[in-house]
């Protein structure tokens, strides 16, 4: 009577070894056929880590508790305060051990329980905190009005491409596209560096500053700063108007007193390639548009083109 091979839960030694596969009988059929010796020595270890290994299972071997904030996420719905009070109630020994993650940061502490107030006003922004900001901004749209009165007065003959409009939008800044404040920006920067309000004469301040308000400070610099500033906030390849030809010209107007012909000779570049796109060196970017806008962009037009031809470019050849 024949004997029925005893099957194993795993492959023999041998077809282990080959990489072939294994009946797992005693003996297999691979060793039968090979006249091999059929042996189950090796061990099946299972797959995963290691055990008696890792630092949190060193950790609960040494009979330490959880600390329950490491498992914890801080959002919106749970405040910080419900998540220190369980990390308070661990061990103190747990918090020595597990100090990097125990800790948490400052800025998310909760607030003793005998100062409530504080957290609610951290919550809650104060009403004088809006009022401050209204009536800076309305300080603001005075000083930029009496900046563009003064250019009316003094340089607008020599610059006369600023509409009437411009004292009515200085006075509305909250509703104005970014390309309009940076217009009313440039022209500030420009009348204040033009007519040198900056700069004091005989240890005395210019006398057309008493026109302008005091609050809030601004200085040519600070002007072009915010103009810099508010050009970023869109495209003027894609935006291109007769206000962003003109922020470029006064921001080139500005680094021109500045004695900054780098930046000067940029922005001219740039309005005059502006006014390029908007077709206002050929007669057809005129047609079909009411007169005062045709007359607008003719006065654009020659203001850069004699600016171009009066301000000579600094580009010499190095010297041998």
């Amino acid at each position: 009577m024949a004997t029925i091979p005893v099957k194993r839960g795993q492959v023999c030694d041998n077809c282990r070894f080959r990489k072939v596969k294994c009946d797992r009988g005693l003996p297999c059929k691979n060793c039968h056929i090979g006249d091999l010796r059929c042996q189950y020595r090796h061990s099946i270890r299972r797959k995963g880590p290691k055990q008696g290994q890792g630092r949190r299972q060193t950790q609960l071997r040494q009979g330490l508790g959880i600390d329950e904030y490491q498992f914890q996420i801080l959002t919106s719905e749970a405040p910080p305060g419900s998540t220190s009070n369980s990390h308070e109630d661990a061990p103190t020994d747990a918090q020595v051990n597990t100090q990097p993650f125990s800790s948490p940061p400052t800025n998310i502490d909760p607030a003793p329980q005998s100062q409530p107030e504080p957290e609610s006003d951290s919550t809650t922004p104060p009403n004088d905190a809006t009022i401050d900001t209204g009536d800076l901004c309305k300080r603001m749209s005075l000083s930029l009005v009496a900046h563009i009165r003064l250019f009316q007065r003094f340089l607008y003959p020599i610059m006369p491409v600023v509409d009437d409009d411009i004292l009515a939008d200085a006075a509305r800044l909250d509703d104005l596209p970014p390309s309009r404040y940076a217009l009313i920006l440039a022209i500030c920067a420009a009348t204040r560096m033009q007519l040198r309000l900056d700069k004091r004469i005989d240890n005395c301040e210019n006398d057309l500053n008493a026109q302008i308000p005091s609050e809030p400070r601004l200085t040519g610099d600070i002007l072009v700063n915010l103009a810099e500033n508010s050009l970023r906030q869109y495209s003027v390849i894609d935006d291109a108007t007769l206000d962003s030809v003109l922020v470029s010209f006064f921001l080139f107007a500005s680094y021109g007193n500045l004695n900054d012909p780098r930046h000067a000779w940029f922005y001219l570049n740039q309005s005059i390639t502006l006014a390029q796109s908007l077709d206002l060196t050929k007669e057809s970017g005129y047609y079909g548009l009411p007169d005062e806008e045709r007359e607008k962009r003719r006065r654009v037009f020659w203001l850069l083109f004699v600016t171009e031809r009066q301000v000579p470019s600094p580009i010499t050849l190095p010297q041998n």
